[in-house]
């Protein structure tokens, strides 16, 4: 690229870029709602993309993922911004604007990484050595242009500091107004983009240097992985499960596995130059990850089957899905080719692709997590599985976006006697009791109106009370015993969890991995068919246990309503 193109590239950029920051101020104040939402997510992205494709893309490439990543960036933001229920208060459902511009960035990057490569060798699905080479480009690319940018408002903050000092305000002033500080970011971020860009040597230096230090780090998780996994059949599943946040830690140290495993691997060169220390120990990784992400699938289950979906368990049931679909490719490249890994560039294409679907679902009205939550709770709480009185009224209301909205005014229009027991706010007019009761049932006719509740006459005499009360403490004896055994069970499934972990997943791979060298290619479908029927069996086993301790739960659950009910 000679010196003329570079500057013709250099001003469209920085033109891009003073566009987009012109836009970005005049949408600051633009207010809450689908379509200024729908404009900013467009005006925010699209320019980016802009300045990264340009002078790295074929024209006609160019122009039409442009239009693409437009119509993507302005179709969710508008679904997004549908989904505010109140005034000046966006994201209320599924996804904070932050979380929601953030997962918005991970498509687009994954989707830019994937028609650049392809663009680059004029085919649908490019080469693995080509999305690997662009895709870590990338992400050195914006890490750098970051870094210049934290820079340049480094040098700013240290110049208003420096005129504070002698009393001058102005310039403090004008670099914090907004019809400054967004053009200026933005142009910045273009500069940065562009000298980094016209560098390849130093990215590429840079990007090596990064995966070379990210490599020796992955012998030092493998054995911490490594050693987690063989203490837990010691120490049971059950403080695993006692830290509440089981399975977020589960899924960030597959994910950072992930990420040294294919730090060391790379482009799929040779192994011949590389240490066999960090051959060995990249197959191992890519072992452990199977273990450690069915025992986040696991956690979450358990907390579904506990609590219904809400959105950060369907946002983590998608996390589960991107890291599975590595976790299983990576163990089928350790059967097939051992340390070589031979199959793990097909394993990461199939992934990306499957993520970014993934992810345009989500954030899609097809998967949106706020609707398959809402419809969780209600099916919840019309089945019986909890009780109005435990039901959160305030996740409809609040939490829910306009699906929960929507649903709370359905159950106040089935449940007309209920009317007077919700705010228009969606929540409880009543005081709350001790134990978190704040609702009565929501079943037809159960309703009670609060004013006339007001206006009732005294409990009945004595006699009344006192047969109440016996025929009330017969029923809490009863609710008592079913509740502890029903936590007796349960305990004792937790308990023996890890017996049947530790029995699908050692004794046929571990005869395997011990044997490989000795046994023939035909016997690895005597393993698999052996591996299957041994899974199928204690699968079995574990659903006639977790069957058990279902229905002890719903009993214990029914007779603990029987006894709060309250009298007609």
């Amino acid at each position: 690229m000679n010196s003329l193109t570079t500057s013709r590239i250099l001003a469209q950029r920085l033109a891009i870029a003073a566009l987009q920051g012109a836009l970005l101020w005049r949408l600051k104040d633009s207010g809450a709602g689908a379509v200024p939402i729908a404009f900013g997510s467009a005006a925010l992205f699209v320019p980016v993309l802009a300045i990264m494709a340009m002078g790295n893309m074929r024209r006609r490439t160019y122009w039409a993922w442009l239009v693409v990543a437009a119509t993507l960036c302005f179709g969710l933001g508008f679904h997004a911004g549908h989904q505010q229920v109140g005034a000046g208060s966006p994201f209320e459902g599924s996804w904070n604007r932050f979380l929601f511009d953030l997962v918005l960035a991970g498509v687009l990057f994954v989707g830019h990484a994937l028609v650049t490569a392809g663009d680059a060798d004029r085919r649908w699905i490019a080469r693995f050595p080509t999305y690997f080479d662009v895709s870590w480009r990338q992400a050195t690319l914006l890490a750098l242009a970051g870094l210049f940018v934290g820079v340049f408002w480094g040098v700013l903050a240290l110049g208003s500091v420096l005129f504070q000092a002698i009393g001058i305000r102005s310039f403090d002033n004008t670099i914090t107004s907004d019809w400054f500080w967004i053009p200026a970011t933005t142009i910045a971020t273009a500069l940065g983009l562009h000298l980094i860009d016209s560098r390849t040597g130093m990215v590429r230096g840079a990007r090596a240097l990064v995966l070379g230090l990210l490599a020796w780090l992955m012998p030092l998780l493998s054995a911490i992985g490594l050693a987690f996994l063989v203490a837990l059949p010691f120490t049971g599943l059950q403080p695993l499960w006692d830290t509440r946040h089981a399975t977020s830690m589960l899924l960030t140290a597959s994910i950072v596995l992930i990420l040294l495993i294919n730090s060391h691997f790379q482009d799929g060169g040779p192994d011949s130059r590389k240490p066999v220390l960090l051959v060995v120990t990249r197959a191992i990784a890519a072992v452990m990850l199977t273990p450690l992400v069915i025992l986040a699938a696991y956690g979450l289950k358990l907390r579904v089957d506990q609590y219904g979906w809400s959105p950060s368990r369907v946002e983590s049931a998608a996390v589960i899905l991107a890291v599975a679909c590595h976790a299983f490719g990576y163990l089928l490249a350790v059967v097939r080719s051992r340390t070589a890994l031979s199959q793990l560039p097909a394993t990461n294409v199939a992934s990306a692709f499957i993520i970014v679907l993934m992810l345009l679902c989500l954030l899609s009205p097809i998967a949106d997590p706020a609707r398959l939550s809402v419809a969780s709770q209600l099916h919840r709480l019309m089945s019986g599985e909890v009780s109005p009185r435990g039901f959160d009224f305030t996740f409809l209301a609040k939490n829910a976006g306009r699906y929960g909205r929507d649903a709370l005014e359905t159950l106040k229009a089935a449940n007309g006697s209920q009317l007077g027991l919700l705010g228009p706010d969606g929540r409880s007019a009543l005081p709350r009791r001790p134990g978190g009761l704040t609702h009565r049932s929501l079943r037809p006719g159960a309703g009670v109106d609060p004013r006339r509740d007001r206006q009732r006459p005294s409990p009945a005499p004595d006699a009344r009370l006192q047969e109440r009360a016996l025929v009330t403490g017969d029923a809490q004896q009863q609710a008592r015993e079913l509740r502890a055994k029903a936590d007796a069970l349960t305990d004792r499934y937790r308990r023996t969890t890890w017996i049947r972990f530790t029995l699908v997943f050692f004794p046929v791979p571990f005869v395997v991995v011990l044997l490989r060298l000795q046994i023939e290619a035909w016997t690895y479908f005597v393993f698999g068919g052996a591996y299957l029927l041994f899974s199928a069996l204690l699968y079995v086993w574990d659903s006639r246990a977790s069957a058990r301790c279902d229905a002890a739960e719903r009993l214990a659950k029914a007779a603990e309503r029987a006894v709060h009910a309250p009298e007609d």
